[in-house]
């Protein structure tokens, strides 16, 4: 089975990447902090600053996992326990915080590159709240985490990694088998996650 990655609705500060940053570490021409494209960032990375800030929830606490914009940071408890997993599919990026460090996965496969999406099925209209993702999850088998052209800001899981999070008690992150939509109304959840 395949699942959706979404932020708990547990109350943890949310993750910010700032442009001022992000040009400073890739150079004036970079858009990482707002473009999810599957891009290799790993030969110009240098250790980047990132923040995570509370969006009126009144969180205090730095989850072991959070996402924006396609990009999947890692505590470092986080990164101990993925690294070997999420190897293959992408790219670990050091970051700090104040009162931390871990990583931004930079997860570069995509569904597409296994022809495992039916885009007949398949739609992405966020402003008419239409959404449909349709995997052939056997062309997907064996595969850990991705992420899908038609949705580019959304990371997908394997039940082995969903169950290994839940063992290991990464906080930040749930998990839901609709695939497609990426605010579902069972978690109560705001679009500025």
């Amino acid at each position: 089975m395949i699942y959706r990655i979404h932020p708990s609705t547990d109350k943890f500060l949310c993750l910010h990447i700032d442009g001022k940053e992000a040009r400073k570490v890739l150079g004036e021409n970079t858009d990482f902090n707002i473009d999810p494209s599957p891009i290799s960032y790993r030969d110009q990375w240098k250790t980047m600053v990132i923040e995570f800030y509370d969006d009126d929830s009144e969180a205090e606490a730095v989850p072991d996992i959070s996402m924006r914009v396609g990009k999947l940071f890692l505590s470092n408890k986080a990164y101990e326990v993925l690294k070997n997993l999420f190897d293959s599919y992408g790219e670990f990026l050091p970051v700090i915080y104040d009162g931390g460090s871990g990583y931004i996965f930079n997860c570069l496969e995509l569904a597409e590159q296994h022809n495992a999406v039916n885009n007949q099925l398949s739609m992405h209209a966020p402003l008419n709240d239409k959404f449909s993702i349709v995997f052939d999850e056997n062309k997907l088998s064996g595969i850990d985490i991705f992420r899908c052209e038609i949705d580019l800001d959304a990371f997908f899981v394997s039940e082995k990694i969903k169950k290994i999070i839940e063992m290991e008690q990464l906080t930040g992150i749930t998990f839901t088998a609709d695939v497609s939509h990426p605010f579902p109304p069972e978690f109560n959840m705001k679009t500025n996650h």
